[in-house]
């Protein structure tokens, strides 16, 4: 049974040159429609809701992998040649599936060229059932619905669109297509507008755009690009057609339209577009698609046959590669980010951070990790997913979350375990807290990727133990259970490394103290009171100092032990810092360190004046006294090598070391 084509609604007149159509947001408000019979018609039918057959489209194209738009500026630059050659070509891998969709609804030339004239379209429940010129090859044009191939088709706008869409929407290409390749007509029409607004609702692969390289046809090109631009149709690449001509004798090539401009390559430099390659002219093309011959096959070894496969080849590495296959703009800026990260989640690409951290353990397969950034400039790899998890929000926008790049975490991860020293042979190498160990691997990576890591190392017990806890994450890298005596050891890395963090900040603030007392020599009282905070610091130092020694000796001697972390059990009853691992030097990190030197020092008035009740307030005076002689010293010192540099003569001649050597030995030989 023939295919019905579904008719606009009934109109009082006949559409008006420059109609914008029935179907347009703008039906009724344009300037044309000013005195049109249909302006009221058109005007009060216009539905703002969405098109009832866009989820019709979505379903049917939600099949196809890659679909691909092929424009001109103009006619007669071959893109209809061009769309029979590409998708010969791509079809010459049988592992794929390949449809070609002739939109050029007023000069339908693809069934000519693909050997297809003649034959019918048929329906069926299912849909129109394309005509197929190979195996994995598959054509739709309205050429096979005229009564006579010389008939002409005058439909205005509203009409071709209406057919565009039923292609889209009833055209069965089967259980998959892998690429769909779209013929449309030169320019920028209204079918332009209709099938790249009804495909990019499904996410079109974006266009491929063919000249010539003389000037004239590049005039075009410019606007075509710009519409592009501007519908949000990512630009896949310009290929220069005829680019010159190939004797089909000799095989020699000389230039039949000369790029008067620098041709498609400098377009594409000076646009930023991709330029896929120049195909050169050879009369045999044209033979080959007047008889529907696929030129490839007779002619293998033609110059085209290598150019056109060059452009087909380049054109199928963007498709593979997961960042440009994306929807976003011809500048690499996503039209909608949710939508994107969306796709990327449905590819197997991202998994939402929140969802990823909060959940169980066999919740993500084992397999690759990384972080949250640069997701597109990394071009991962697609991987398997057990769910998915939208980045949409109710209301269309992006969920206010962070996603992580699966197939990079591992990578990080792998490399992290490679810096942990597990293998040393020292029991303790192998106890962490989640503090000791970030402190450890901080230089390599930041918190956020770390507590990813670190998620992923829980999942897997052939890597680690982890046991948390109210205020802490123990991590043990071996395959036994996390002990309490092993917990105890953990407490003593962590004090230690706390211990150390609080050393080197005393150390810091003394010598800040001490130089800040040399500046104010003149102003006693303020010396004496920067010299009593240095005291009360310098007394903190050395009970810190002496804290971490007995804490490093007990790690030692546990270490050492052939029953390594019993022993930690019998030290707990002998070693007083471990009893008090629980006091206020136990420091978090280093912000805590300084609130807690911050809060020492503010008692300065208090502890001063027990000082001087208890006769250290003297010690403070030598210090000041030495303070001020070792700044005399130093002045004196600033003042005699001010004197010796003055005294140089700059202009004096320098004697060269052999001739001080000359010297030397005739005073040693001259007699007595």
């Amino acid at each position: 049974m023939a295919p019905h084509i579904e008719s606009n609604q009934e109109l009082n007149a006949p559409e008006p040159e420059h109609c914008p159509g029935p179907e347009s947001d703008l039906a009724g408000k344009e300037d044309a429609c000013q005195g049109c019979p249909n302006q009221e018609i058109c005007s009060t039918n216009t539905d703002k809701g969405p098109d009832p057959d866009l989820p019709l489209i979505n379903a049917r194209l939600s099949q196809i992998d890659h679909k691909i738009l092929v424009l001109s500026g103009k006619g007669g630059v071959g893109k209809s040649t061009f769309t029979s050659m590409l998708s010969w070509a791509l079809a010459a891998d049988e592992s794929l599936e390949v449809g070609a969709m002739d939109l050029d609804i007023c000069g339908p030339s693809l069934p000519r060229m693909l050997g297809a004239e003649g034959e019918g379209v048929h329906q069926s429940n299912s849909g129109w059932s394309p005509v197929y010129v190979a195996d994995n090859l598959g054509l739709m044009s309205i050429g096979f619905m005229l009564p006579d191939p010389d008939s002409a088709i005058i439909w205005r706008g509203a009409k071709k669109n209406g057919l565009i869409k039923q292609f889209l929407k009833d055209v069965n290409w089967g259980e998959r297509l892998d690429y769909l390749v779209v013929d449309t007509p030169p320019g920028t029409s209204d079918e332009h507008l209709a099938v790249t607004n009804y495909m990019r609702e499904v996410g079109v692969d974006g266009a491929l755009i063919v000249t010539t390289p003389q000037e004239v046809a590049l005039l075009d090109v410019r606007k075509e690009i710009d519409f592009c631009r501007k519908a949000g149709i990512k630009i896949l690449g310009l290929v220069e057609n005829m680019s010159g001509f190939v004797c089909p004798n000799c095989k020699g090539q000389s230039q039949i339209f000369k790029p008067t401009t620098g041709g498609g390559k400098q377009l594409c430099k000076d646009l930023n577009i991709p330029f896929l390659g120049s195909v050169p002219l050879d009369p045999r093309i044209g033979a080959c698609c007047d008889h529907g011959k696929c030129f490839f096959d007779e002619y293998p070894d033609s110059p085209a046959t290598n150019a056109i496969l060059d452009v087909v080849d380049a054109l199928r590495d963007q498709n593979d590669n997961l960042a440009t296959s994306l929807s976003i703009t011809p500048y690499g800026v996503p039209r909608s980010l949710a939508t994107v990260i969306d796709e990327l989640i449905s590819k197997g690409v991202l998994v939402a951070y929140s969802e990823y951290m909060s959940s169980t353990t066999s919740y993500l397969s084992k397999h690759s990790i990384f972080s949250v950034r640069n997701w597109l400039y990394w071009g991962l790899d697609s991987i398997g997913m057990v769910r998915h998890f939208s980045a949409m929000s109710p209301t269309g926008g992006l969920k206010d979350d962070r996603y992580i790049a699966w197939d990079l975490l591992v990578r990080l991860a792998n490399e992290l375990l490679n810096i942990v020293p597990i293998n040393t042979g020292d029991y303790s190498d192998k106890l962490y807290s989640s503090t000791t160990l970030f402190n450890l691997l901080k230089h390599k990576v930041n918190k956020l990727d770390f507590d990813m890591v670190l998620k992923y190392w829980s999942r897997d017990t052939s890597i680690c133990q982890i046991k948390v806890s109210k205020n802490t994450t123990y991590i043990k890298f071996d395959q036994s259970s996390i002990t309490e005596d092993d917990i105890g050891i953990i407490n003593i890395k962590t004090t230690l490394l706390n211990l150390s963090n609080r050393n080197n900040e005393l150390v810091s603030r003394i010598e800040q103290l001490t130089n800040q007392a040399k500046k104010v020599l003149n102003n006693k009282q303020q010396v004496r009171h920067l010299l009593t905070q240095r005291q009360i610091l310098n007394k903190s130092l050395t009970k810190t100092i002496d804290s971490f020694n007995e804490l490093t000796t007990v790690l030692v001697k546990i270490n050492d032990s052939q029953i390594n972390h019993e022993i930690y059990t019998q030290l707990l009853t002998s070693s007083k810092v471990l009893r008090n691992l629980n006091s206020k030097v136990n420091i978090e990190d280093v912000e805590s360190v300084k609130l807690d030197i911050e809060q020492e020092m503010n008692k300065v008035d208090e502890i001063g004046e027990v000082l001087f009740n208890t006769g250290e307030q003297a010690e403070i005076e030598e210090e000041l006294e030495a303070l001020i002689r070792e700044n005399e010293e130093e002045r004196i010192k600033e003042q005699e090598l001010i004197k010796k540099l003055s005294e140089l003569d700059v202009n004096k001649e320098i004697e060269e070391p052999e001739k001080v050597q000359e010297r030397a030995k005739e005073k040693v030989l001259v007699p007595n």
